[in-house]
């Protein structure tokens, strides 16, 4: 199943075991709705988060909301690069603005 944040604040399904998180969302609060559909009724469950370096604010904030550090693990060869500077993309409403860096 593929759902937005809207449905993540209306679903109830049953032994939902997993969430993917393909972006972070921009409201913290939205994180917390949208792992709360596994791991129901005392269940256990895993909620994994996919992000880019120019999210690492949206990380930050979800953090910050949680009290606690999330676990990181990066995928061989999708390491950050501590060199390369990246610029944050700038969201709006209706609009996404791209780095310049990026072609």
């Amino acid at each position: 199943m593929i759902a937005t944040d809207v449905a993540a604040r209306g679903l109830d399904i049953q032994q939902l075991e997993q969430v993917v998180n393909y972006d972070l969302p921009y409201k913290a609060e939205d994180y917390i709705h949208r792992i709360g559909r596994t791991g129901r009724a005392g269940k256990a469950g895993l909620a994994v988060s996919l992000m880019s370096h120019d999210e690492q604010y949206l990380l930050e904030a979800i953090e910050r909301l949680l009290d606690s550090r999330l676990p990181q693990e990066w995928l061989a060869g999708f390491e950050p690069s501590p060199e390369s500077e990246i610029e944050p993309i700038v969201r709006h409403a209706d609009a996404v603005e791209v780095p310049t860096n990026v072609r």
